[in-house]
């Protein structure tokens, strides 16, 4: 699934859309440095990253399946990170893990798993590149529960007379961590947006919940980003927005309001009595305008309580920014009509997601 800055992934309820988020989503999980018991006891309460029980993971036929992501700005031009996980007496385990170079020339990976599974430990060889032509490759020890590129990030891993390992490995493995573990989900729900949150509070959370103090956090930045906030949500409503102020506390929480202009008279609208709709777009644009430059976005069900009418322009803002900003944005929707809104330049970058008729999942 190549990545466009703003790329739409498109099918409808039960296609597999879903599928693909949770893979992502359980990469990230990893990068945070969850094992994986862990994320199978979450999993098995129904507190995490994917439907079911564990073993749902898996298809049909398999105990196992395979997970690889490009990452261009891996030092070195190790960007192919690949990760392969199983089911060993059933528990979760990792039972392949590489990071090559894209170039189908180059042989020799930067580390790779070189054992297999033991009932009776989570240690896992690993074989690691030192960098010197021929000769066996050296070996160092890791656990089978844990993303092995988050064990690495310590020079001290490799013998002290392979420096070149102690320096390059450190440094491609902190990009893969920081890549997927900065990834931001957004899947707005309008009934928890409406609260005070704490100012402080200013890194968005996946449902909006901390809506009013992301925003907070985008004015205080300056005119200039409260402008680019207020160009994005003055496309959208039928309001005629003029500004967005703020309720302050003694306790230092914050509630958004919008300032609209109706009638000659100024008249203003607090989070309680904003609509869904008014609310995810202000959820939307405030992880667009606070997430860090080249962090990649995922938007779920974009066009939930937006008329179709405005779908072309939310769409347009969205792209407008992820340019500006050097995001990449992934946006899903189980509405076809959703595609009316993609302009000609980004029909290539629409992902179809159907489930083929003898398909499991």
């Amino acid at each position: 699934m190549s990545l466009a800055p703003i790329t739409f992934l498109i099918g409808a309820n039960a296609s597999g859309k879903s599928n693909a988020l949770e893979a992502i989503r359980l990469l990230s999980w990893l990068a945070k440095g969850s094992r994986l018991d862990d994320i199978e006891r979450n999993i098995q309460s129904g507190n995490a990253i994917a439907r079911g029980q564990a073993i749902d993971l898996f298809g049909a036929e398999k105990q196992y399946f395979t997970l690889a992501t490009h990452i261009d700005n891996a030092p070195d031009g190790w960007t192919d990170f690949e990760i392969e996980i199983g089911l060993l007496s059933d528990q979760l385990i990792i039972i392949g893990e590489s990071v090559s170079k894209a170039s189908k020339d180059q042989e020799l990976t930067l580390y790779k798993i070189d054992g297999d599974p033991n009932l009776h430990t989570d240690e896992i060889s690993v074989k690691y590149n030192n960098f010197n032509k021929g000769g066996k490759k050296p070996h160092i020890p890791c656990s089978n529960r844990q993303a092995i590129f988050y064990q690495l990030e310590t020079p001290s891993r490799f013998q002290q007379s392979h420096t070149k390992s102690q320096k390059i490995i450190p440094a491609v493995t902190k990009v893969i961590r920081e890549t997927l573990r900065n990834i931001v989900f957004l899947d707005p729900r309008p009934a928890v947006m409406r609260d005070y949150a704490y100012a402080k509070d200013d890194d968005i959370k996946e449902d909006g919940s901390n809506l009013s103090s992301v925003l907070y956090a985008v004015c205080q930045q300056g005119e200039t980003q409260k402008n680019k906030l207020l160009d994005f949500i003055r496309s959208l409503p039928e309001q005629d927005i003029t500004d967005i102020r703020f309720i302050i506390t003694d306790r230092n929480d914050v509630m958004v309001k919008l300032i609209e202009s109706f009638g000659n008279k100024e008249h203003q609208i607090d989070a309680p009595l904003l609509s869904d709709g008014t609310l995810r777009v202000l959820a939307i644009a405030a992880t667009l305008l606070s997430v860090n430059p080249g962090t990649f976005v995922i938007i779920e069900e974009i066009d939930n309580g937006v008329h179709p009418s405005r779908a072309d322009n939310l769409v347009k803002q969205i792209r407008e920014i992820a340019l500006e900003r050097k995001l990449r944005v992934l946006i899903t929707s189980h509405n076809p009509a959703l595609l009316d809104a993609v302009p000609d330049s980004d029909i290539g970058n629409v992902l179809c997601c159907y489930r083929r008729s003898a398909s499991r999942r």
